[in-house]
C-alpha cells in the first residue's frame, strides 16, 4: 500500500470516529426526542462527472446521501466522514488513474456502506 494510501486511510478512520461520536451525541433535540437515524446510504458519480487516466481522483465528485428512517433522505455533508476504499481504483503515488477501466468503489460513512460505479477513459 502506498504511503498516500496509508495516510488517507488513517486520516479517513480518525475522522469517522470523531463524526461517530458527535452522530451519537446528537441524537436528542433539546427535548430528549428522538430524531431520525438512518437507515442505508447511497453514493453516485456527480451528473456529468468523467474520471481519466492521469487526473487525480475527486471524491467532490460523488455524492453521499443517507435515506433516514421518518422517509426522508438528506445529503451527508460531513465530507471528512465519508471513507472510499481507493484500494479497488488504480492509482498511483500521487492519487492519479492509472487505468481505464470500470471500478467498484465501496463507501462507508459511520456504520453503513454502499458502492459506486467508477468509469476511467483514457485521456
Amino acid at each position: 500500500m502506498s504511503k498516500f494510501k496509508k495516510i488517507l486511510l488513517v486520516v479517513a478512520l480518525i475522522a469517522v470516529a470523531a463524526t461517530s461520536v458527535a452522530l451519537v451525541s446528537a441524537c436528542k433535540d433539546n427535548k430528549g426526542e428522538d430524531l431520525p437515524n438512518i437507515e442505508s446510504i447511497k453514493a453516485e458519480v456527480v451528473s456529468g462527472t468523467t474520471f481519466t487516466v492521469g487526473a487525480a481522483f475527486d471524491s467532490t465528485k460523488i455524492t453521499v446521501t443517507a435515506k433516514l428512517d421518518d422517509g426522508t433522505t438528506r445529503a451527508v455533508e460531513t465530507v471528512k466522514a465519508i471513507y472510499y476504499d481507493l484500494s479497488v481504483l488504480k492509482l498511483d503515488d500521487g492519487g492519479k488513474f492509472t487505468e481505464a477501466g470500470e471500478y467498484t468503489l465501496p463507501v462507508r460513512y459511520s456504520d453503513w456502506t454502499t458502492t459506486v460505479v467508477i468509469k476511467v477513459t483514457e485521456a
